[in-house]
């Protein structure tokens, strides 16, 4: 069985920095992000709109040093329309059990998604990102 976190960066690990609240990648957020994927034995895929706009190359960069070793070898969802359908495709064609979180900072982007898939929605706030009292609700959705 495998084990995945599907990664949205606005909002989640991407958040306002700086005086001019200008987003930017938070080491702090990805660092947080590292830990529980490891501790979960969990791989990320980017489910994020940032996948359509860079390279493999250039994804990796932006989540290195901390996140780049645990991208999955599959390491984006599809575009296939809305993201919880990008979700199913990707979660399709592995046939296989696999045990997930949503992390994302969007409900609209999940408007007519499955109960299960809502029920491993974790969304972070866009001005906050993830937090640290999230990994409660990520562990568990890890562990079902």
């Amino acid at each position: 069985m495998s084990i995945t976190i599907f990664l949205d960066f606005d909002g989640v690990i991407r958040v306002p920095a700086g005086e001019r609240k200008e987003f930017d990648f938070c080491q702090k957020r990805m660092l947080m992000l590292s830990h529980m994927a490891k501790a979960a034995g969990a791989k990320i895929v980017v489910s994020s709109d940032w996948r359509n706009m860079e390279s493999f190359e250039e994804i990796k960069r932006y989540l290195s040093p901390h996140l780049n070793g645990l991208l999955h070898e599959d390491w984006k969802t599809p575009i296939v329309g809305h993201r919880h359908n990008e979700i199913q495709a990707w979660l399709d064609k592995y046939h296989q059990q696999t045990r997930y979180v949503v992390l994302d900072d969007f409900r609209k982007h999940f408007d007519g998604a499955s109960e299960e898939m809502l029920n491993r929605l974790v969304l972070c706030t866009n001005r906050h990102g993830l937090q640290a009292s999230q990994s409660a609700e990520i562990f568990k959705q890890l562990s079902k």
